[in-house]
């Protein structure tokens, strides 16, 4: 088995939106196996607690507009 660092040694020499790339199908890849991914308590804790909120008020939350402006400021 590859090591991590040589695998990193590796992506590192590739050039940036390569890099970026790999990095968006390493980041994507663990939801082709949704079976392996364990959530801890206090994960399952508040996935459950949110979708409650959700159920509570499906019209609440502000649109992307809204929430980009929040994060982003108003300029962006």
């Amino acid at each position: 088995m590859i090591s991590r660092k040589t695998v990193l040694d590796a992506a590192l020499t590739l050039p940036p939106d390569e890099r970026q790339d790999l990095v968006k199908e390493i980041w994507d890849s663990p939801a082709e196996h949704p079976d392996t991914l364990k959530l801890t308590p206090a994960q399952e804790e508040e996935l459950e607690r949110c979708w409650r909120e959700y159920l509570a008020d499906r019209g609440g939350g502000d649109d992307w507009a809204a929430t980009k402006a929040r994060l982003l400021g108003p300029e962006a």
